[in-house]
């Protein structure tokens, strides 16, 4: 049942030519049913533009909890993001592609993840958005607690400091509650 599924999605998608249209039935098709991450990958291959796989794959890890093998997707998209030229992805891709980061199990494979997110810390903090950013801050302080408490800590408290020096009042608010509603869920025994 799988296949046939599989197989006329195939040969719907096989018709389109438009690169909107195609991007669009890929998005349904990975909505649709559930891929696996060598199923994303594989779908996301077969289009042209970085910025659509990014798209695609920032939008699928933002929409799906613990699927197996995400940090293999994630892993190709990070790579993706940093070895174009074309196309700079900014807070809000990263924000969405680290909503898998907490549902990893393997410590290794989140070192090594969030020193790819790390290393675009001053760029995204630089371009924003800066709501993204710090809901990317908070996802990696979430992710980063099950390896290394202190270094949690201090990202939050880093990233406290960061939001006090917002100007935009309404921004810097949105901040606050964001970091303030996201406490528990990095420390819930209140270390």
């Amino acid at each position: 049942k799988d296949n046939a599924y599989k197989e006329v999605i195939e040969n719907i998608r096989s018709m389109i030519k438009d690169p909107i249209a195609k991007l669009i039935s890929t998005e349904v098709s990975i909505k649709l049913r559930e891929y696996t991450a060598k199923e994303i990958i594989s779908e996301v291959e077969k289009l042209t533009s970085t910025s659509d796989k990014l798209y695609l794959i920032a939008h699928w890890a933002s929409n799906n909890k613990k699927l197996d093998g995400a940090e293999h997707v994630l892993e190709y998209a990070l790579k993706l993001a940093v070895s174009t030229t074309d196309y700079a992805p900014n807070a809000r891709v990263y924000k969405d592609l680290s909503m898998q980061l907490p549902f990893i199990e393997d410590a290794e494979s989140l070192k090594r993840l969030m020193g790819f997110f790390d290393g675009q810390k001053v760029n995204l903090e630089k371009y924003g958005p800066t709501e993204d950013y710090i809901a990317l801050q908070l996802n990696l302080a979430r992710t980063e607690a099950k390896i290394d408490m202190k270094s949690a800590c201090n990202r939050i408290i880093d990233l406290y400091f960061y939001i006090t020096q917002i100007t935009d009042i309404t921004i810097q608010t949105t901040c606050l509650s964001q970091l303030l509603s996201e406490l528990d869920t990095i420390d819930p025994s209140k270390e």
